[in-house]
Order: C-alpha cells, then sequence, then structure tokens
C-alpha cells in the first residue's frame, strides 16, 4: 500500500468520527503535514505518469499554459514538481476560503474531493486512489484546454467519432445495423497513431475541422466558428472507420492519435518550441540527421507522416548495407534495430525519450552486453557516414 493510500485508509476515520467542513480540512492537512516530502514525491509520480498517459510528456510546457513555458519539455521533474505543487496548493496564491486546508486548498483536495476519497477509502483505499488519478488527470486535461483550444476541439471530435464507430462496431455485431468500420474480420489491433493520423490528413477527413480552426484563426475580434460538431466528426468517424481497415475502434489511443494530428495546422510559437536531442548519451545526435537538424521538426513530421522519419533513416540503412565487415545474419539483426527505432520514432512524433536505448532493448529482450555489442557496430557504422558521432 502506497503512502497517499495508507494516508486515505488511516483517515477515513475522520469521517466517521463526524469531522466536516475546516474541522476535517484541518485533520487530514495535519496528517498529510506529517509526512509530507514522502506525499509530494508519490505525487509527482503520479503526475509523471499521467502526462505520459496523455502523451504531453514529451511536448513542452507551454502545452499546458505559458506558466510552463521555461520549460522544454513537460516531464522534466522540475516541471512535474510545480505541477505536482500547484494541483496540491492552487494557481497563484493559494487560497484557503474556509476549508481548513490551508496550503492543499489547491484543486486536487478542494470543493468537495477530500471528502470523495475518503468515502471511497472507507471501503477501498485502491477505489480513493482510482479518484485521485482520476481528478489528476481531469486537471490535466482542464490546463491544457485552456492553453490550447483548438487542440482539445481536436481530442473531443476523435473521441466523438470513435464512439460512433465503436457503437456501430457494437450494432453491426448485434444484426441490428450495418457497421460503419470497413467490412474486414476485425483485426487485433488498429494501426500506429502515426500511420492513422497520416491515412486522417491525406484522406480528408480532417479537413472540415481545419476549416475551423483557419477561420477562427483569422477572426480580429470573437473567435466563435465552431470546433465541434456532426459535421466535423462525421467526416473523421469515415476516415477512422476506412483507416482502420476492420480492426476494432475500442482500443484506439486518442490522446496519442491526437498529438499526432496537432501538427496538421500551424503551432503557435510557444506550442511548438520544445527540446531536441543533443547527442548525450542515449539521445539522438542531430549531426547524424543531415546539414540542417530542423528536418527533425516535430510539427512537419506530424504533418508529413512517417515517409519523412522514413527518409531520415534511409541513409543509415544504406550505410549498413554496404558494411563489408558484417555478415548477413548481422546486418539483419542490426536492420531490425533500425526497424524498431523507426517505429519509436513515429510513435513520438521524431522525438523519442531520453530512455529510448533502454526501452528498445527490454522490448526487443537483447541481453545488456549484447545489445551494447550490436550498438557498436551500428555507432561504427553511423560516424562513418556523419563524419563522427554516434546515435
Amino acid at each position: 500500500m502506497s503512502g497517499l493510500e495508507s494516508l486515505f485508509a488511516d483517515a477515513a476515520e475522520l469521517l466517521g468520527a463526524g469531522l466536516r467542513g475546516p474541522d476535517l480540512g484541518a485533520a487530514f492537512r495535519a496528517r498529510f503535514d506529517a509526512a509530507a516530502p514522502e506525499h509530494l514525491a508519490e505525487l509527482e509520480r503520479l503526475v509523471a505518469a499521467g502526462l505520459r498517459r496523455l502523451g504531453l510528456a514529451e511536448w513542452g510546457g507551454a502545452r499546458l499554459g505559458p506558466g510552463f513555458a521555461e520549460f522544454p519539455r513537460l516531464g522534466d521533474p522540475d516541471c512535474v514538481a510545480r505541477l505536482a505543487m500547484e494541483l496540491l496548493v492552487g494557481e497563484g496564491e493559494a487560497s484557503d476560503a474556509g476549508s481548513g486546508l490551508g496550503w492543499l486548498a489547491g484543486p486536487l483536495f478542494a470543493s468537495g474531493r477530500l471528502v470523495a476519497y475518503l468515502r471511497a477509502a472507507e471501503e477501498d483505499p485502491g477505489r480513493a486512489m482510482a479518484y485521485l488519478n482520476r481528478n489528476l488527470r481531469s486537471e490535466l486535461q482542464r490546463r491544457r484546454r485552456i492553453a490550447d483550444p483548438a487542440g482539445a476541439a481536436l481530442f473531443d471530435n476523435l473521441a466523438a467519432a470513435a464512439l460512433t464507430l465503436v457503437e456501430a462496431e457494437q450494432a453491426g455485431r448485434s444484426g441490428a445495423a450495418p457497421q460503419l468500420v470497413a467490412e474486414q474480420p476485425l483485426g487485433p489491433e488498429p494501426p500506429k497513431p502515426a500511420a492513422l493520423a497520416q491515412a486522417l490528413v491525406e484522406s480528408g477527413a480532417l479537413g472540415p475541422f481545419l476549416e475551423a480552426v483557419a477561420k477562427n484563426a483569422e477572426r480580429t475580434t470573437v473567435r466563435n466558428s465552431p470546433m465541434r460538431g456532426p459535421a466535423i466528426e462525421q467526416p473523421l468517424a469515415a476516415g477512422l472507420g476506412a483507416a482502420l481497415g476492420g480492426a476494432s475502434p475500442g482500443s484506439l489511443d486518442l490522446s496519442a492519435l491526437a498529438n499526432q494530428l496537432r501538427g496538421a495546422w500551424p503551432l503557435p510559437e510557444e506550442l511548438s518550441t520544445r527540446s531536441m536531442p543533443t547527442g548525450s548519451d542515449g539521445e539522438l545526435n542531430l549531426d547524424l540527421l543531415g546539414p540542417d537538424p530542423s528536418a527533425l521538426d516535430p510539427a512537419e513530421l506530424c504533418a508529413r507522416g512517417p515517409v519523412r522519419i522514413a527518409d531520415l533513416l534511409e541513409p543509415w540503412r544504406a550505410a549498413l548495407e554496404a558494411a563489408t565487415s558484417l555478415s548477413g545474419p548481422r546486418k539483419a539483426k542490426l536492420g531490425g534495430y533500425l526497424d524498431e527505432l523507426e517505429r519509436l520514432l513515429r510513435e513520438h512524433a521524431g522525438l523519442p525519450p531520453a530512455t529510448w536505448r533502454s526501452d528498445l532493448r527490454r522490448s526487443l529482450g537483447i541481453k545488456p552486453q549484447t545489445w551494447s555489442d550490436d550498438w557498436k557496430a551500428l555507432d561504427g557504422l553511423f560516424a562513418e557516414l556523419s563524419g563522427g558521432g554516434h546515435v
């Protein structure tokens, strides 16, 4: 049982003792304060996990508002710490507002949420943690909606389109109505978000939404062109159905898909500012990607789709094929690493996490020493290709 889970379990007795309002808030704060550093550390881990689940960890801090613009990545520990603290104390100066919560009067415990956690903990502390995570995600989404209303509208439209497909799929299985998705057997899983994003852009399914965004951008006064509704959702549903090729829409990662599509129209400058790999250990070396580092611009990669990433990797594959010091089986094995790297680049819009090497090794089940030896061989080829450096 985690520290916060134990806190909720122990504090649930405060409800049984009849405490409510400011008395309940003050008693809970006293218990929180007794182990505040540990609770803060756990909350930061929950915030970091929430950012990853929403596909936001690798975006620039301004994706959640100008107050975080100084951070190149929302997943940076300092940014996560500030987010966690603001969830506890609120934005700007905290206002106790007579709740008794004191410095905990921010959105995570205020407005009746504390009572909801403790009531849930009376039955199951795990349920209280589920409520906490749900509210944390809601607050992150709220910040994203305020900072990027067009991006939020895109997510809402995708969610509505996916729901249409799910309902049509269920109706088709029962024979009550024809399926909206392509007339093929359901596949085991849908295409990757990058492939779906490219298909939606190329098919024109995103067109009505992009037109609404453009109209809003052209307005000089009130920006009230609708960015949600059937006129936008229906083309997206049809485009998704065609792109899924018979795969079930029920397992779509809508956050990942929305983040892929977010580069399909111009990003505000503060949202397009992101950190780039610098060549330090475990990160991509931009020198290997051609003379212009901007070739790895995430917005362009999102707009042009996976083909752009394949073009970036093609010289590396050519260098591997031309290597005379490697056997055919070794080349095939190392080529598989490049295939996995391309997949990772596509899924992260060209900017993989700093842990990409270790993530790939674990996913492929390669022993650490073997992995190290293989990448030394690849690094040698890439150094020859670029005149030095490593990937």
